[in-house]
C-alpha cells in the first residue's frame, strides 16, 4: 500500500529525473543524517523507474553503484521517525535477497530502538562514553581509508591525463565520491556529539562502501594506463607512417628512413599524405576516437591511400575494443577492425602493417583476415 502511495506522489512531479540522479540526491540527504521528504520522494521516483535492487548497476559511462532503494527508503523513514514505514521497506529489502545482513543489521537496530521509544517512555540511559569513542574511532579510520583510496584515484587520474587516456566520467565519479566523504565526515561528528552509537556504526559502514567504489575506479583507470603504456612501448617513436608495402612473393622488407609510403604526385596527394600522418600520430598518442574523425575529413580516391587509411582506422578500432568495458561495444569495435583490415587488403594486396609501429594484435589480425566474398564492395573510410 505504501509503495502505491509513493507512486501517486511521484506522478505529480513535473519531470522525473533519471533513476540514478534521484537515487544520488536521496543518498546525499540520508548520509548527512537529514530527515528529508525530498529524499523519500526521490527514492520513490527511482523505484518507479527501476523497481529491482541490483549490485554493481551501471549509471552513466563507467560508473557503477549498488542500487538498494528499499534499504535506503527504510533509512530515510527512520531519520524522519516513521517506524512503521521503515519496517515495511526493511522487510521488502530482505525479500530480494540482495542486501546483506551486515547492511541490514544497523538499520534494524535503529528501527528497534525507535519502536521502543514510541511504545515506552523510557528514562534516558547514560551514554557509554567508551563505546561511543570506539565507534567514532572506527568511523574515523574507515573515512581515512576512503581518503587514502581517493588519493590513489587522484594519482591514477594524473597518470591517465599525462598519457592522454583520461575519461571525463572518471573525474565526475571522483568528485561525487569526494563530496560523499565530506558529508560522512560532517555527519560522523554530529552523531558523536548526539551520542548516537547506531548512527556512527552506519557511517563507518558507508565509508567502507566509498572505499570499495574508489578502489574499483582506480583499478579501471590503471588498466587503461597499462594498456596505453604497453602500446607506447611497442612504438616509442613516430615513423613517417606505419604502412609499408612488400612484394607478394617475399616477407615485408625492412623499412628505411627514405622509403616512401604514399608517393606524392600532386598537391592533393601531398595533403592526403599529411592527413594520414596526422591520423597515425593520433593513433600513437592513444586518441583513437579522433583517428576516424581525421580520416572522414579527406577524400581518398587513390587505392593505396585508401588502404593505408583503412589500416590505421582498423588498428584504432582494435585498440578501442581492448580498452572498452562494455562487451557489446567492444565486440562492435572488434568487428569494425576486422572489416577495415580486410578492406585494406582488398584496396592494396601488397600492403602490410609495419610491426615496428603497430602492436602484435594488429599484425596478427591483419594476417588472419581473409576475404569471404572478393566481389563484395568495400567501404571508403572517408
Amino acid at each position: 500500500m505504501c509503495f502505491f502511495a509513493l507512486v501517486i506522489v511521484i506522478q505529480d512531479r513535473a519531470e522525473a529525473a533519471r533513476w540514478y540522479e534521484d537515487y544520488d540526491l536521496a543518498m546525499e540527504h540520508i548520509e548527512a543524517g537529514q530527515c528529508s521528504t525530498e529524499a523519500i520522494e526521490a527514492l520513490g521516483a527511482a523505484v518507479v523507474d527501476k523497481p529491482k535492487p541490483k549490485r554493481g548497476v551501471r549509471t552513466y559511462a563507467q560508473r557503477r553503484i549498488d542500487y538498494l532503494p528499499y534499504l535506503q527508503l527504510a533509512r530515510a523513514h527512520l531519520l524522519c521517525g516513521n517506524a512503521d514505514l521503515a519496517q515495511q521497506y526493511l522487510e521488502r529489502s530482505r525479500t530480494f535477497n540482495i542486501t546483506s545482513e551486515e547492511e541490514l543489521g544497523p538499520v534494524e537496530q535503529r528501527l528497534n530502538a525507535l519502536l521502543i521509544t514510541k511504545n515506552v517512555q523510557p528514562t534516558v540511559p547514560p551514554v557509554d562514553k567508551e563505546a561511543l569513542d570506539n565507534r567514532l574511532l572506527t568511523a574515523q579510520q574507515n573515512l581515512e581509508g576512503a581518503r587514502g583510496a581517493l588519493s590513489s584515484t587522484d594519482y591514477s587520474l594524473t597518470e591517465a591525463a599525462d598519457l592522454g587516456t583520461e575519461n571525463p566520467h572518471w573525474a565526475t565519479q571522483r568528485n561525487d565520491t569526494a563530496r560523499r566523504i565530506d558529508i560522512l565526515a560532517e555527519a560522523m561528528n554530529r552523531y558523536h556529539e548526539a551520542g548516537d552509537l547506531l548512527a556512527l556504526a552506519d557511517t563507518a559502514h558507508s565509508a567502507t562502501e566509498v572505499t570499495r567504489s574508489l578502489d574499483a575506479l582506480t583499478i579501471q583507470i590503471n588498466r587503461s594506463v597499462e594498456n596505453r603504456r604497453a602500446a607506447g612501448a611497442l612504438a616509442p617513436t613516430m615513423p613517417p607512417i606505419a604502412v609499408v608495402e612488400s612484394r607478394q612473393t617475399a616477407m615485408p622488407p625492412d623499412r628505411t628512413e627514405d622509403q616512401p609510403v604514399i608517393p606524392p604526385t600532386s598537391d592533393d596527394t601531398q595533403a592526403i599524405s599529411t592527413n594520414l600522418r596526422t591520423a597515425a600520430a593520433a593513433y600513437l598518442k592513444g586518441n583513437y576516437d579522433s583517428v576516424t574523425t581525421i580520416l572522414h575529413q579527406i577524400s581518398l580516391d587513390d587505392s593505396k591511400a585508401q588502404a593505408a587509411a583503412l589500416l590505421i582506422r582498423g588498428a584504432a578500432h582494435l585498440s578501442l575494443a581492448t580498452t572498452e568495458v562494455d562487451r557489446t561495444v567492444a565486440q562492435t569495435h572488434s568487428a569494425t577492425a576486422r572489416e577495415d583490415l580486410l578492406a585494406s587488403r582488398k584496396f592494396n594486396p601488397e600492403i602490410r602493417p609495419d610491426p615496428t609501429f603497430f602492436p602484435p594484435a594488429v599484425v596478427n589480425l591483419f594476417n588472419e583476415v581473409r576475404p569471404k566474398n572478393p566481389s563484395r564492395p568495400v567501404e571508403n573510410p572517408s
